[in-house]
């Protein structure tokens, strides 16, 4: 399922762009649907908190003088979702190039132009949205899964992790999609036996970021897939974003291959 989100200051452009995505999707049978459409950007910061990953979002570049920019939000998604899809509906062709200039990675640029001409646009745009994400899903499936042991009779496949956490009682909590398990280790070592899906981003978390939700910098905390947070130092605040970043660009390009 591939949710939409609309943010466009301009009531009757708002109107409009809702009504055409929920006809394509009755007319195409996406597995879609649109969740909100706003001219507010806090209003759609403040819905998305607790949004996934399979978001696109049909955003407005310029709003009122007191608001945000359409820059400013989709980095704000960006960070929140760093595997969503932003496309951008703007009057000002120029944009193309500062959204550019920001890494916001938009999946497209669509002048406002005719209503039809518009409808177009979004219709492809939701269908290389539902391309790419069928895709994703088809390279991970396809992966060749990497084990951690845990024990003589039991190990726990990379992608089922979710982060290891250092205990008082000098051991190691192991937090599995499904389970839990407790490790009589250190994760200085643990560390050194996995790939690069995993960052030790505070000295008591080692997390998979292909299991992260969202990042919350402000709070020093990162969301994992089961809403459990993390803690994040400071200092790997950057480093976090970095590879939420890169694994952005690698789905993207690889995508295109």
């Amino acid at each position: 399922m591939l949710n939409i989100y609309i943010c466009e200051d301009n009531l009757f452009l708002l109107a409009a762009f809702k009504r055409n995505i929920s006809e394509i999707i009755q007319e195409q049978k996406y597995d879609m649907q649109l969740i909100l459409s706003t001219p507010d950007p806090q209003e759609l910061l403040k819905f998305i908190e607790e949004a996934n990953n399979s978001c696109l979002y049909f955003l407005d570049i310029k709003f009122g003088e007191n608001a945000m920019s359409g820059i400013t939000l989709a980095k704000e998604i960006r960070m929140l979702q760093p595997r969503c899809f932003i496309v951008f509906i703007t009057a000002h062709f120029d944009m193309g190039l500062i959204a550019y200039q920001h890494n916001i990675e938009a999946l497209d640029f669509i002048i406002k132009d005719s209503l039809d001409e518009i409808k177009l646009r979004m219709q492809n745009c939701m269908e290389n949205a539902k391309i790419r994400q069928e895709l994703a899903l088809a390279q991970i499936s396809s992966m060749k899964e990497l084990y951690f042991k845990i024990d003589i009779d039991t190990d726990i496949c990379y992608s089922d992790i979710l982060y290891f956490m250092g205990t008082r009682n000098h051991k190691v909590m192991l937090r599995g999609k499904e389970d839990k398990f407790y490790l009589r280790s250190n994760l200085k070592d643990i560390i050194k036996k996995l790939d690069d899906r995993f960052i030790q981003c505070h000295r008591s978390y080692i997390i998979n970021s292909d299991n992260i939700a969202k990042l919350d910098p402000k709070k020093g905390v990162v969301y994992m897939l089961n809403n459990e947070t993390c803690k994040v130092a400071a200092n790997k605040i950057t480093v976090l974003e970095q590879k939420l970043y890169d694994q952005l660009i690698k789905r993207a390009e690889s995508n295109f291959k």
